[in-house]
């Protein structure tokens, strides 16, 4: 009986580590959106940067706290982009159903221009929405 009280208290013990895991995981998901880890990219650079240079830097940084990226890495964070770019149509449309939205970003050479940068109050108002920070 004792043996399989040692069995099982290893089992749940290797479980509980498990649970622990994906909680941490799940955490840094959280904590690194898409569009935070843009905004956060982007603040420091007054007149933006290449879109493909936002990208990769996020995908290293994605890589470096071992956060899942997607076979359609891109493609994802160009959805994120233009749901929040006051410049995208995307965001326009989703403008009218919800008036008090705020863009974080636009596209200092117009749209298409393949730059990317960051409204500074626009980002902080949209942090501040969501109860996030500057860290």
């Amino acid at each position: 009986m004792t043996e399989q009280c040692e069995d099982l208290e290893a089992q749940l013990d290797e479980l509980f580590r498990e649970l622990d895991e994906i909680a941490a995981l799940a955490k840094l998901r959280k904590e690194h959106t898409y569009v935070e880890d843009m905004i956060k990219l982007l603040l420091p650079r007054r007149n933006g940067m290449r879109r493909l240079h936002v990208i990769d830097d996020l995908e290293k940084q994605r890589q470096e706290l071992g956060l899942p990226i997607p076979e359609k890495f891109e493609q994802t964070v160009q959805s994120a982009y233009n749901q929040n770019c006051i410049d995208s149509a995307v965001f326009q449309r989703r403008l009218r159903r919800h008036p008090d939205l705020v863009a974080p970003f636009h596209s200092p050479g117009g749209k298409g221009s393949g730059k990317w940068a960051v409204n500074p109050e626009q980002a902080r108002d949209w942090l501040k929405r969501r109860k996030r920070d500057l860290q």
